[in-house]
Protein backbone atom coordinates (compact mmCIF):
# COMPACT_ATOMS: atom_id res chain seq x y z
CA UNK A 1 0.00 0.00 0.00
CA UNK A 2 1.98 3.07 -0.73
CA UNK A 3 3.28 1.26 1.45
CA UNK A 4 1.77 4.06 2.61
CA UNK A 5 -0.75 3.16 4.88
CA UNK A 6 -1.82 5.50 7.54
CA UNK A 7 -4.36 3.12 7.99
CA UNK A 8 -6.07 2.58 4.94
CA UNK A 9 -6.37 5.39 4.40
CA UNK A 10 -4.56 5.53 0.47
CA UNK A 11 -5.99 7.44 -1.27
CA UNK A 12 -9.11 9.00 -0.73
CA UNK A 13 -12.69 7.74 -0.56
CA UNK A 14 -14.54 10.67 0.88
CA UNK A 15 -16.46 13.64 -0.31
CA UNK A 16 -17.07 16.14 2.48
CA UNK A 17 -16.51 16.56 6.16
CA UNK A 18 -19.08 15.13 8.54
CA UNK A 19 -21.39 17.73 10.07
CA UNK A 20 -20.53 18.13 13.74
CA UNK A 21 -24.16 18.71 14.70
CA UNK A 22 -25.96 15.54 13.72
CA UNK A 23 -29.73 15.61 13.95
CA UNK A 24 -31.05 13.00 16.40
CA UNK A 25 -32.42 9.78 15.00
CA UNK A 26 -36.16 9.56 14.44
CA UNK A 27 -37.98 8.92 17.70
CA UNK A 28 -38.79 5.30 16.94
CA UNK A 29 -35.05 4.59 16.58
CA UNK A 30 -33.70 6.68 19.44
CA UNK A 31 -32.82 3.56 21.41
CA UNK A 32 -31.46 1.62 18.46
CA UNK A 33 -27.74 1.10 19.17
CA UNK A 34 -26.97 1.36 15.46
CA UNK A 35 -28.49 4.86 15.29
CA UNK A 36 -26.30 6.31 18.06
CA UNK A 37 -23.49 8.63 17.01
CA UNK A 38 -20.20 7.16 18.34
CA UNK A 39 -17.22 9.50 18.25
CA UNK A 40 -14.53 7.90 20.44
CA UNK A 41 -11.72 6.49 18.29
CA UNK A 42 -10.35 3.30 19.85
CA UNK A 43 -7.91 0.59 18.78
CA UNK A 44 -8.14 -3.19 18.57
CA UNK A 45 -6.68 -5.17 21.45
CA UNK A 46 -2.89 -5.16 21.15
CA UNK A 47 -2.79 -1.64 19.69
CA UNK A 48 -2.92 1.92 20.97
CA UNK A 49 -4.33 4.88 19.08
CA UNK A 50 -3.68 8.59 19.65
CA UNK A 51 -5.09 11.66 17.98
CA UNK A 52 -2.01 13.54 16.81
CA UNK A 53 -3.56 16.67 15.32
CA UNK A 54 -6.44 18.28 13.50
CA UNK A 55 -5.81 20.00 10.17
CA UNK A 56 -8.08 23.01 9.87
CA UNK A 57 -9.12 23.92 6.33
CA UNK A 58 -12.18 24.81 4.29
CA UNK A 59 -12.30 21.62 2.31
CA UNK A 60 -11.25 17.97 2.39
CA UNK A 61 -7.97 16.12 2.71
CA UNK A 62 -6.79 13.65 0.08
CA UNK A 63 -3.58 11.92 1.18
CA UNK A 64 -0.59 11.96 3.52
CA UNK A 65 3.08 11.04 3.24
CA UNK A 66 5.81 10.87 5.87
CA UNK A 67 9.42 11.29 4.77
CA UNK A 68 10.93 10.47 8.16
CA UNK A 69 10.00 10.66 11.83
CA UNK A 70 9.58 14.42 11.64
CA UNK A 71 8.73 15.59 8.11
CA UNK A 72 5.32 14.87 6.57
CA UNK A 73 3.05 16.39 3.92
CA UNK A 74 -0.73 16.37 3.44
CA UNK A 75 -2.59 17.23 0.24
CA UNK A 76 -5.98 18.89 0.49
CA UNK A 77 -8.65 20.25 -1.81
CA UNK A 78 -9.98 23.66 -0.77
CA UNK A 79 -13.70 24.23 -1.26
CA UNK A 80 -13.00 27.85 -2.19
CA UNK A 81 -12.44 27.45 -5.92
CA UNK A 82 -11.46 23.79 -5.53
CA UNK A 83 -7.76 24.61 -5.45
CA UNK A 84 -4.91 22.54 -3.99
CA UNK A 85 -3.52 23.01 -0.49
CA UNK A 86 -0.35 21.34 0.76
CA UNK A 87 0.40 21.21 4.49
CA UNK A 88 3.78 20.40 6.01
CA UNK A 89 4.72 19.10 9.44
CA UNK A 90 8.22 19.11 10.87
CA UNK A 91 7.35 17.63 14.25
CA UNK A 92 5.97 14.22 13.37
CA UNK A 93 2.44 15.37 12.59
CA UNK A 94 1.74 17.33 15.76
CA UNK A 95 1.43 20.68 13.99
CA UNK A 96 0.96 21.68 10.35
CA UNK A 97 1.72 24.75 8.27
CA UNK A 98 -0.05 25.69 5.04
CA UNK A 99 2.46 26.05 2.20
CA UNK A 100 0.07 28.44 0.39
CA UNK A 101 0.34 27.03 -3.12
CA UNK A 102 -2.17 29.56 -4.46
CA UNK A 103 -2.99 27.04 -7.14
CA UNK A 104 -6.49 27.47 -8.56
CA UNK A 105 -6.67 23.95 -9.93
CA UNK A 106 -8.23 20.79 -8.57
CA UNK A 107 -5.58 18.52 -7.01
CA UNK A 108 -5.27 14.86 -7.92
CA UNK A 109 -2.30 13.39 -6.06
CA UNK A 110 0.93 14.25 -4.24
CA UNK A 111 4.28 12.49 -3.99
CA UNK A 112 7.58 13.45 -2.37
CA UNK A 113 10.73 11.69 -3.52
CA UNK A 114 12.62 13.02 -0.50
CA UNK A 115 12.42 15.93 1.94
CA UNK A 116 13.15 18.45 -0.81
CA UNK A 117 11.75 17.10 -4.09
CA UNK A 118 8.00 16.69 -4.39
CA UNK A 119 5.15 16.79 -6.91
CA UNK A 120 1.48 17.68 -7.03
CA UNK A 121 -0.66 16.56 -9.95
CA UNK A 122 -3.84 18.40 -10.88
CA UNK A 123 -6.65 18.10 -13.41
CA UNK A 124 -4.40 19.82 -15.97
CA UNK A 125 -3.32 17.27 -18.57
CA UNK A 126 0.39 16.70 -19.03
CA UNK A 127 1.39 18.96 -16.14
CA UNK A 128 2.92 18.64 -12.69
CA UNK A 129 3.90 21.06 -9.98
CA UNK A 130 7.39 20.36 -8.69
CA UNK A 131 9.28 21.65 -5.66
CA UNK A 132 13.00 21.20 -4.97
CA UNK A 133 13.08 23.05 -1.64
CA UNK A 134 10.61 21.17 0.51
CA UNK A 135 7.52 23.00 -0.69
CA UNK A 136 8.65 26.61 -0.29
CA UNK A 137 8.54 27.22 -4.04
CA UNK A 138 6.78 25.36 -6.85
CA UNK A 139 7.36 25.25 -10.61
CA UNK A 140 4.84 24.03 -13.16
CA UNK A 141 6.27 21.59 -15.70
CA UNK A 142 4.45 20.81 -18.95
CA UNK A 143 5.32 17.49 -20.60
CA UNK A 144 4.39 17.76 -24.26
CA UNK A 145 4.55 13.99 -24.81
CA UNK A 146 2.03 13.27 -22.02
CA UNK A 147 -1.59 13.91 -22.99
CA UNK A 148 -3.40 12.94 -19.80
CA UNK A 149 -3.56 13.73 -16.10
CA UNK A 150 -0.86 12.08 -13.99
CA UNK A 151 -1.98 9.75 -11.22
CA UNK A 152 -0.27 8.15 -8.23
CA UNK A 153 3.43 8.82 -8.68
CA UNK A 154 5.54 6.09 -7.06
CA UNK A 155 9.22 5.14 -6.98
CA UNK A 156 11.23 1.96 -7.31
CA UNK A 157 14.31 0.92 -5.30
CA UNK A 158 16.53 3.07 -7.55
CA UNK A 159 14.33 6.19 -7.13
CA UNK A 160 13.01 6.02 -10.67
CA UNK A 161 9.49 7.45 -10.81
CA UNK A 162 6.36 5.89 -12.29
CA UNK A 163 2.82 7.16 -12.85
CA UNK A 164 -0.37 6.41 -14.72
CA UNK A 165 -1.49 9.03 -17.23
CA UNK A 166 -5.18 8.81 -18.03
CA UNK A 167 -5.80 10.09 -21.53
CA UNK A 168 -9.48 9.15 -21.70
CA UNK A 169 -11.95 6.79 -20.03
CA UNK A 170 -10.81 4.11 -22.46
CA UNK A 171 -7.09 4.78 -22.66
CA UNK A 172 -4.31 5.16 -20.09
CA UNK A 173 -0.53 4.80 -20.28
CA UNK A 174 2.18 3.79 -17.82
CA UNK A 175 5.00 6.33 -17.72
CA UNK A 176 8.48 6.43 -16.15
CA UNK A 177 11.00 9.13 -15.23
CA UNK A 178 14.70 8.50 -14.57
CA UNK A 179 15.59 12.16 -13.91
CA UNK A 180 13.48 13.12 -10.86
CA UNK A 181 10.43 14.03 -12.90
CA UNK A 182 12.02 16.46 -15.32
CA UNK A 183 11.02 14.24 -18.24
CA UNK A 184 8.72 11.24 -18.63
CA UNK A 185 8.63 8.41 -21.16
CA UNK A 186 5.68 6.17 -22.01
CA UNK A 187 6.68 2.56 -21.23
CA UNK A 188 3.35 0.81 -21.79
CA UNK A 189 0.13 2.00 -23.41
CA UNK A 190 -2.00 -1.11 -23.16
CA UNK A 191 -5.68 -0.57 -23.90
CA UNK A 192 -6.35 -3.00 -21.06
CA UNK A 193 -5.42 -0.20 -18.66
CA UNK A 194 -8.42 1.71 -17.51
CA UNK A 195 -10.04 2.54 -14.19
CA UNK A 196 -10.97 5.57 -12.16
CA UNK A 197 -7.69 5.43 -10.20
CA UNK A 198 -9.45 7.13 -7.29
CA UNK A 199 -7.96 4.60 -4.88
CA UNK A 200 -5.94 1.78 -6.47
CA UNK A 201 -4.01 2.53 -9.65
CA UNK A 202 -0.83 0.47 -9.52
CA UNK A 203 1.72 -0.96 -7.10
CA UNK A 204 5.41 -1.65 -7.45
CA UNK A 205 6.78 -4.77 -5.74
CA UNK A 206 10.45 -5.45 -6.26
CA UNK A 207 10.92 -5.77 -10.04
CA UNK A 208 7.25 -5.91 -11.05
CA UNK A 209 4.42 -3.40 -11.50
CA UNK A 210 0.79 -4.40 -10.92
CA UNK A 211 -1.54 -2.05 -12.81
CA UNK A 212 -5.31 -1.74 -12.51
CA UNK A 213 -6.99 -2.82 -15.72
CA UNK A 214 -10.45 -2.96 -17.19
CA UNK A 215 -12.97 -5.59 -16.06
CA UNK A 216 -11.10 -6.46 -12.87
CA UNK A 217 -7.80 -7.36 -14.49
CA UNK A 218 -4.35 -6.84 -13.00
CA UNK A 219 -1.77 -6.07 -15.70
CA UNK A 220 1.72 -7.14 -14.58
CA UNK A 221 4.80 -5.60 -16.22
CA UNK A 222 8.48 -5.36 -15.45
CA UNK A 223 10.08 -2.03 -14.55
CA UNK A 224 10.60 -1.24 -18.24
CA UNK A 225 6.88 -1.64 -18.89
CA UNK A 226 7.16 -4.95 -20.76
CA UNK A 227 4.09 -7.13 -20.25
CA UNK A 228 4.66 -10.21 -18.09
CA UNK A 229 1.12 -11.48 -17.57
CA UNK A 230 -2.53 -10.53 -17.13
CA UNK A 231 -4.31 -11.67 -13.96
CA UNK A 232 -8.06 -12.23 -14.12
CA UNK A 233 -10.09 -11.67 -10.94
CA UNK A 234 -13.73 -12.09 -9.97
CA UNK A 235 -14.21 -8.32 -9.61
CA UNK A 236 -15.24 -5.72 -12.16
CA UNK A 237 -13.09 -3.00 -10.60
CA UNK A 238 -10.79 -2.46 -7.60
CA UNK A 239 -11.10 -0.38 -4.48
CA UNK A 240 -8.04 -1.81 -2.71
CA UNK A 241 -5.33 -4.27 -3.73
CA UNK A 242 -2.72 -5.79 -1.43
CA UNK A 243 0.28 -7.36 -3.18
CA UNK A 244 1.73 -9.24 -0.19
CA UNK A 245 4.20 -11.12 -2.38
CA UNK A 246 4.08 -12.34 -5.95
CA UNK A 247 1.95 -15.32 -4.91
CA UNK A 248 -0.32 -13.85 -2.24
CA UNK A 249 -2.70 -11.11 -3.45
CA UNK A 250 -5.89 -9.69 -1.94
CA UNK A 251 -8.35 -7.61 -3.97
CA UNK A 252 -11.55 -5.89 -2.87
CA UNK A 253 -14.40 -3.77 -4.10
CA UNK A 254 -17.69 -3.05 -2.34
CA UNK A 255 -18.67 -6.06 -0.25
CA UNK A 256 -16.49 -8.48 -2.21
CA UNK A 257 -12.99 -9.49 -1.19
CA UNK A 258 -10.92 -12.28 -2.76
CA UNK A 259 -7.50 -13.71 -2.04
CA UNK A 260 -5.08 -15.73 -4.14
CA UNK A 261 -2.19 -17.89 -2.98
CA UNK A 262 -0.85 -18.73 -6.43
CA UNK A 263 -0.24 -15.41 -8.14
CA UNK A 264 -3.81 -14.92 -9.29
CA UNK A 265 -4.47 -18.28 -10.94
CA UNK A 266 -7.17 -19.13 -8.40
CA UNK A 267 -9.24 -16.95 -6.06
CA UNK A 268 -11.05 -17.61 -2.78
CA UNK A 269 -13.83 -15.39 -1.46
CA UNK A 270 -13.36 -13.95 2.03
CA UNK A 271 -16.50 -13.82 4.13
CA UNK A 272 -15.81 -10.86 6.43
CA UNK A 273 -17.43 -7.55 5.45
CA UNK A 274 -14.13 -5.88 4.52
CA UNK A 275 -14.63 -2.31 3.37
CA UNK A 276 -11.06 -1.03 3.20
CA UNK A 277 -7.77 -2.92 3.30
CA UNK A 278 -5.17 -1.08 5.34
CA UNK A 279 -2.20 -3.42 5.38
CA UNK A 280 -1.26 -7.08 5.21
CA UNK A 281 2.31 -7.69 6.32
CA UNK A 282 1.98 -11.34 5.34
CA UNK A 283 -0.80 -13.71 4.25
CA UNK A 284 -2.03 -14.11 7.85
CA UNK A 285 -1.49 -10.72 9.50
CA UNK A 286 -3.54 -7.73 8.41
CA UNK A 287 -5.38 -4.54 9.30
CA UNK A 288 -8.71 -3.59 7.73
CA UNK A 289 -11.76 -1.45 8.26
CA UNK A 290 -14.92 -3.48 8.78
CA UNK A 291 -18.53 -2.38 8.66
CA UNK A 292 -20.48 -3.86 11.57
CA UNK A 293 -23.95 -2.31 11.32
CA UNK A 294 -26.01 0.53 9.88
CA UNK A 295 -28.90 2.62 11.14
CA UNK A 296 -32.05 1.25 9.45
CA UNK A 297 -33.39 4.73 8.63
CA UNK A 298 -32.77 5.42 4.94
CA UNK A 299 -32.41 9.21 5.31
CA UNK A 300 -30.26 8.97 8.45
CA UNK A 301 -26.95 7.59 7.08
CA UNK A 302 -25.01 6.22 10.03
CA UNK A 303 -22.65 3.26 9.65
CA UNK A 304 -20.93 1.67 12.63
CA UNK A 305 -17.40 0.66 11.64
CA UNK A 306 -14.33 -0.77 13.37
CA UNK A 307 -10.58 -1.09 12.91
CA UNK A 308 -9.85 -4.81 12.90
CA UNK A 309 -6.65 -6.89 13.17
CA UNK A 310 -6.14 -10.54 12.25
CA UNK A 311 -3.25 -12.97 12.68
CA UNK A 312 -4.92 -15.99 11.07
CA UNK A 313 -5.78 -14.76 7.62
CA UNK A 314 -9.14 -13.28 8.57
CA UNK A 315 -10.71 -16.26 10.33
CA UNK A 316 -10.86 -14.26 13.57
CA UNK A 317 -10.48 -10.57 14.41
CA UNK A 318 -9.56 -8.25 17.24
CA UNK A 319 -11.80 -5.21 16.81
CA UNK A 320 -11.89 -1.66 18.07
CA UNK A 321 -15.07 -0.20 19.45
CA UNK A 322 -17.49 1.02 16.82
CA UNK A 323 -16.90 4.47 15.36
CA UNK A 324 -19.64 6.13 13.34
CA UNK A 325 -18.97 6.62 9.61
CA UNK A 326 -15.30 5.70 9.94
CA UNK A 327 -15.21 4.17 6.46
CA UNK A 328 -17.08 7.02 4.78
CA UNK A 329 -14.76 9.59 6.36
CA UNK A 330 -11.54 7.60 5.97
CA UNK A 331 -9.03 9.40 3.77
CA UNK A 332 -5.65 7.68 3.79
CA UNK A 333 -3.28 5.43 5.71
CA UNK A 334 0.49 5.73 5.82
CA UNK A 335 2.61 2.84 7.07
CA UNK A 336 5.77 3.80 8.93
CA UNK A 337 6.70 0.19 9.67
CA UNK A 338 5.00 -3.12 10.48
CA UNK A 339 3.95 -1.81 13.90
CA UNK A 340 3.08 1.82 13.28
CA UNK A 341 0.52 3.53 11.07
CA UNK A 342 -0.91 7.00 10.56
CA UNK A 343 -4.56 7.35 9.64
CA UNK A 344 -6.32 10.35 8.16
CA UNK A 345 -10.00 10.43 9.03
CA UNK A 346 -11.86 13.56 7.91
CA UNK A 347 -9.48 16.31 9.06
CA UNK A 348 -7.92 14.43 11.97
CA UNK A 349 -4.66 12.51 12.08
CA UNK A 350 -4.36 9.42 14.28
CA UNK A 351 -1.32 7.32 15.14
CA UNK A 352 -2.05 3.60 15.46
CA UNK A 353 0.72 1.61 17.10
CA UNK A 354 1.13 -2.07 17.88
CA UNK A 355 2.03 -2.83 21.48
CA UNK A 356 5.31 -4.60 22.16
CA UNK A 357 5.08 -8.36 22.08
CA UNK A 358 2.22 -8.42 19.55
CA UNK A 359 3.07 -10.31 16.37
Amino acid sequence: MKKALMLLLGAPLFFSCQNDEIEPAPEEHLHDENCQYKTEMTAPQGFTIEEKSSIEMNGSLKEIQFLNEDVAYILGSNNYGGHADVFKSEDGGKTWSDLNLQLRRSPENMFFLNKEIGFVSTNDKGKLLKTIDGGLNWTEIHYENINGMLHRIQKDHENNLYAISRISDAHSVLIKSTDEGNTWNIINESYDFGATYSTFSFKILEDKIYVSGKHGKLIVTDLDGDLLKVIETDLSDFLDVEIIDHDHIIVSHGNKTYQSADGGLNWTSLEANYKRLLDFTNKDTGLVLLNKASCPVADYPLDQDVIAFTTDGGHSWEESQEFTNLIVNYVDCFKMNDSRYFLLVEQKLYELQKEKGID
